[in-house]
C-alpha cells in the first residue's frame, strides 16, 4: 500500500469513505451531464437527486465540523452581498430559487465533504473517468461519429488548430458538448496519471498519461493545454529536484503571468499579444470591465449576465460567458465582493504550499494551480451545479482541510 500523507490520515479508510468518494465522483459525473448535448431538464433532473444523496451521506458520517476562520469569513462575506441583491426590489424569482440550493451545496463541498471524503481515491476515479472520455473520443479519428449508451460521441463541428502543431483538426469532446472542458479533465487526470508513475513505475500508468496526453492535445483547448504544461512542470520540478525548485518555479509563474498582464494592458508591447491570441475573449473581457465600472462596489448578483455585457460588445457579437471566473466575480459580487473573494483564494494557495509534506500533497497543490489558471479562461464559478463549479469546489475543500 503506498504511503499517504497527513491530510489523507484524517479521512477514514473505511467503507463509510469509499461509499461517500463514490458518491461525490457521480455528483461529478451528474454535473458533467451540463455540459453535454442532454437538455437542461435532464442536468436538474440529475444533479439535483445527486447532491443531495450525497449531502445524506457526508452528513451522516460526519462527527464535527471544522471551519478555518478566513474560509468562514470570506463564505458568509460573499453570501451577504448576494442576499442583498436577491432581497431589493425588484425582486428575482430565479436568484431567489436558486441561493438556498448554492448556499447548502457550496457549504458541504467546502466544510464537510473534505472530512469524509478520501481524497486518494477520489482523484484515483477521476483519473479513471478522464482516462475513460479519452477513450471513448479517441475513435472519432477513425470512424467519426458514433453513439454509445444513447450518447453521440462526435468531435467538435469547429475545426480549430492544435497548438504548436499547427495543424487544423476537429477537436476531441468525447460525449461533452465542448472540447474546453473535456481539455481540462482530461488533463488534471494526466497530471494525476503522472503522480501516480512517480510513485509506483507501473506501465498500466503509463499507458493511460498517454491516451490522456493525446486527450489533451486534440482537444485544442490552448486554456487546458497549458494548465497541463504547467502541472506536470510543478510536480516534476518537485519529483526530480526539491521543494525549492517548486517555489521557484511557481514564482517564476507568478512573475511571468504579471508580466504577461502589464504589457497587455499598457502602450508596451507584449511578446504575447492576447488581443492577437484569442480575440473574441479579449472583446468578452474588455466588455465586462465596462460593465463592472457601472457597477463598481457590490457587482450585479445572481442573474444572467448576457444582457449586462452585450451593449459594450461589438454588433452580432452575443455570450453568456465571459470565459474569466476573475472577471466574473468582479462583475456579480463587485469590487468589495472581489477583493474577499481573491484574499480567500490567496490564503488557500498559501494553506496548501504551507502543508506539503510529500507528493500527495504536491499533486494537491498543483491540481489547484490548474484550477486557478483555468479560471483565467473559463467561468468556474464556485457556487453552482455545473462541472465547472464542482471541480474547482472540491479541490478547495480539500485544501482547506489539508
Amino acid at each position: 500500500m503506498s504511503r499517504i500523507s497527513p491530510i489523507l490520515q484524517q479521512n477514514s479508510t473505511d467503507e463509510t469513505s469509499t461509499f461517500a468518494t463514490v458518491v461525490l465522483v457521480l455528483v461529478v459525473i451528474a454535473s458533467a451531464t451540463d455540459m453535454t448535448e442532454l437538455s437542461s431538464e435532464y442536468h436538474i433532473l440529475t444533479i439535483i437527486p445527486a447532491i443531495f444523496l450525497f449531502t445524506i451521506v457526508v452528513i451522516t458520517l460526519s462527527n464535527s465540523v471544522q471551519i478555518p476562520l478566513y474560509a468562514l469569513i470570506a463564505y458568509a462575506a460573499i453570501w451577504i452581498l448576494y442576499l442583498s441583491h436577491a432581497i431589493v426590489p425588484p425582486v428575482s424569482l430565479w436568484a431567489l430559487l436558486r441561493i438556498p440550493i448554492f448556499m447548502c451545496s457550496s457549504f458541504i463541498f467546502l466544510f464537510v465533504a473534505p472530512k469524509i471524503v478520501n481524497v486518494n481515491g477520489f482523484l484515483y476515479m477521476m483519473y479513471i473517468l478522464a482516462a475513460s472520455l479519452t477513450l471513448i473520443g479517441i475513435p472519432n479519428f477513425l470512424i467519426g461519429e458514433y453513439y454509445i449508451m444513447g450518447f453521440a460521441v462526435s468531435p467538435h463541428p469547429v475545426q480549430k488548430q492544435v497548438p504548436f502543431l499547427g495543424m487544423l483538426v476537429y477537436p476531441m469532446k468525447s460525449v461533452l458538448a465542448n472540447p474546453n472542458p473535456f481539455g481540462f479533465i482530461v488533463g488534471i487526470g494526466s497530471l494525476i496519471g503522472l503522480s501516480a508513475y512517480y510513485k509506483h513505475r507501473r506501465w498500466f500508468d503509463l499507458f493511460l498519461i498517454v491516451v490522456l496526453s493525446i486527450g489533451v492535445i486534440f482537444s485544442a483547448s490552448r486554456g487546458a493545454l497549458l494548465t497541463t504544461i504547467v502541472g506536470w512542470s510543478l510536480l516534476s520540478a518537485y519529483f526530480f529536484f526539491n521543494l525549492e525548485t517548486l517555489y521557484l518555479f511557481i514564482l517564476a509563474g507568478c512573475l511571468g503571468l504579471l508580466f504577461l498582464f502589464v504589457t497587455n494592458v499598457s502602450p508596451f508591447t507584449s511578446p504575447i499579444s492576447l488581443p492577437t491570441i484569442i480575440p473574441v475573449r479579449w472583446q468578452y473581457w474588455t466588455a465586462a470591465v465596462e460593465a463592472i465600472k457601472i457597477n463598481p462596489y457590490i457587482g450585479v448578483g445572481f442573474q444572467p449576465i448576457d444582457h449586462i455585457i452585450s451593449p459594450f460588445l461589438p454588433s452580432g457579437l452575443v455570450t453568456a460567458n465571459i470565459h474569466n471566473t476573475y472577471l466574473y466575480v468582479l462583475l456579480t459580487r463587485g469590487l468589495i465582493g472581489g477583493f474577499i473573494h481573491f484574499i480567500f483564494l490567496s490564503l488557500l494557495y498559501r494553506k496548501s504550499l504551507a502543508s506539503i509534506s510529500d507528493q500527495n500533497d504536491v499533486l494537491l497543490l498543483c491540481i489547484l494551480t490548474m484550477v486557478l489558471i483555468e479560471m483565467l479562461f473559463e467561468g468556474m464559478a464556485m457556487f453552482g451545479l455545473s462541472l465547472f463549479s464542482v471541480i474547482p469546489i472540491t479541490i478547495f475543500g480539500f485544501v482547506i482541510h489539508q
